[in-house]
């Protein structure tokens, strides 16, 4: 047998709380987009389109915003709920990814204003 491959043991299945989530299972999600030839203003667009879609649907997932790799043509987008409801408000947004991922945050501060930016 192939790694992978056959029924998991009982010690491995994914156990639902009272809320249908699954243990261990992040409420930080990342939709992984690769969009060759990406530029800022198609980034924007597709964050507006999810922020729209959010709204529009009164999801319980948040978009919280994205980050551009222009060198690399990487999108990644990232979402607070869970993978099956981030999956289907991204897909509603039209947003083109390749995969959800769930995610960890560490060290995140709030950042300082720039100087000289008055703020």
């Amino acid at each position: 047998m192939t790694k992978g491959s056959g029924p998991r043991s009982p010690q491995t299945v994914p156990q639902e709380d009272a809320s249908g989530r699954v243990a261990g299972e992040s409420s930080w999600q990342v939709a992984e987009c690769l969009l060759p030839g990406i530029t800022p203003a198609i980034a924007n667009a597709l964050g507006d389109s999810v922020n729209a879609e959010v709204l529009r649907s009164r999801s319980p997932v948040s978009f919280v915003g994205s980050l551009l790799m222009p060198e690399d043509e990487v999108l990644l987008c990232l979402f607070a709920g869970l993978p099956a409801e981030v999956r289907a408000v991204s897909e509603r947004a039209g947003l083109p990814f390749e995969r959800i991922l769930g995610c960890l945050g560490f060290g995140w501060t709030q950042p300082e204003p720039e100087k000289g930016q008055g703020g």
